[in-house]
């Protein structure tokens, strides 16, 4: 969102949202000296600082708020940039270009939403209260906490990033483990072999045109392009908005996806996002670069080869 700057002045940067995303965007905005042209305020909801959200179970293994900060205390204020914590973007006048908390009102030139997600809450019966919490902040944490003293079982709702975190943090509250469903070890299974399996049709048929005939690969296709054609009609006739070029980015999404979640997999000294001492370090010597980098490729090409010899000897 923009308006108009008066003239002879910098122009007003509002970024609201103190989180991992929004943290970044003033990393960028200080290093690449935008501050000279724009004058930046920062709001966040949270009384802490921006902090790193991936390793929040180490909260419960010591970590503080400070030790999980993602800059120095002072970072903010000598890079020039006005910190607002603890205030809340209660309302946005786009008329006016003005962001309105409980303190008062905020003009801007430009605006910037880094508010991310919100956890969403199933309505179960029967939890309510601290038997129902969400896993997202400090604050969660702390009741998280509270809760569990009193306590002798936690179920993890989500499977994803922060749903493992969710129950390493149960874990280490000594709420133990619970012997696994056969569904559910299934599907933790299929998480684990996903990058693979995406990628098993398109391997095969590629395969199978090459040792008996193109038309295998057309085949292929063809039940890709139908597969795909009738659930985006089944997602329109359920009032989903959805374009003519959804078959494609489906089969898209599936293929990159795969390939990404192979390449990101064998390349974790890479991922920098992160100032926690669980990231690798990136000042390294040559020698110990030169390994990462050459391991990385090594193992990558190593798992493709086997992935695809194996395909060959079965087709």
């Amino acid at each position: 969102m923009k308006a108009a700057a008066s003239s002879g002045q910098r122009e007003r940067l509002v970024i609201v949202g103190n989180g991992m995303v929004g943290h970044h965007c003033v990393e960028q905005l200080v290093s690449r000296g935008a501050l000279q042209r724009f004058e930046v305020r920062v709001f966040g909801e949270e009384r802490q600082r921006a902090y790193d959200r991936v390793h929040l179970s180490e909260y419960f293994g010591g970590s503080c708020a400070e030790t999980l900060a993602l800059c120095e205390r002072d970072f903010y204020s000598t890079s020039g940039v006005h910190l607002h914590l603890g205030e809340a973007v209660l309302e946005i006048d786009r008329e006016r270009c003005e962001v309105v908390t409980a303190e008062g009102r905020y003009g801007y030139d430009h605006l910037v939403l880094a508010t991310g997600s919100y956890p969403f809450v199933p309505p179960i019966e029967g939890c309510s209260g601290s038997a129902r919490l969400v896993y997202r902040t400090l604050d969660d944490l702390d009741g998280i906490r509270a809760a569990a003293a009193e306590a002798r079982r936690g179920v993890v709702v989500g499977g994803g990033l922060l749903g493992l975190e969710a129950a390493n943090a149960l874990k280490s509250l000594g709420l133990g483990l619970r012997r696994l469903g056969l569904f559910t070890s299934i599907v933790l299974f299929d998480q684990r072999v996903s990058m693979w399996t995406s990628l098993l049709g398109l391997t095969v048929a590629v395969i199978a045109s090459l040792k008996f005939g193109l038309a295998f690969l057309l085949v292929y296709l063809l039940w890709i392009g139908i597969t795909r054609l009738i659930l985006t009609i089944m997602l329109l006739c359920s009032g989903h908005n959805v374009g003519p070029a959804y078959p494609l980015i489906l089969y898209y999404n599936q293929i990159i996806g795969a390939l990404m979640k192979i390449y990101v997999f064998f390349r974790l000294d890479k991922q920098s996002w992160t100032r926690q001492p669980t990231a690798l370090k990136r000042d390294l010597a040559s020698f110990q670069q030169w390994f990462n980098t050459w391991s990385s490729r090594t193992m990558t090409f190593s798992a493709a080869s086997i992935f695809v010899a194996v395909l060959f000897m079965v087709v």
